[in-house]
């Protein structure tokens, strides 16, 4: 009998040991590159929000017209190129007014949209 110790590991082995450590570098090393679009994302998020904010209270306060536009310098500075449409529209009651402030941006590919819809009564005075 031929008893025979092997020590190590064959080629086949450590071919296969290299692939799997391959493809799990490959998976986290993708995994670490959703991390930061998704923080853009969600910053260009939050930025909506507060910029279709402070556009509703710029038109509750006047300082923007009551009229339909699309707004090329918010009333807060903005980092992601948003765009701020606001529609305005009469009501039948006298005074009476539909307004919708969106703020849209791309992020990485990716659209932010942020709205809100409310009714503002301006008496006349």
């Amino acid at each position: 009998m031929n008893c025979r110790h092997q020590r190590g590991s064959t080629f086949a082995e450590t071919m296969a040991a290299v692939a799997l450590i391959g493809i799990a570098t490959l998976i986290s090393g993708s995994l670490l590159n959703l991390h930061p679009t998704a923080t853009l994302r969600l910053e260009a998020q939050d930025e909506a929000l507060r910029v279709v904010e402070a556009t509703l209270e710029s038109v509750r306060a006047g300082a923007i017209p009551l009229t339909s536009a699309t707004l090329s310098n918010p009333p807060i500075r903005v980092r992601h190129g948003m765009k701020v449409t606001l529609v305005v529209s009469p009501q039948e009651t006298p005074n009476l007014y539909s307004v919708r402030i969106d703020a849209r941006c791309n992020v990485r590919g990716q659209d932010v949209e942020r709205h809100v819809s409310t009714m503002l009564w301006r008496p006349s005075w």
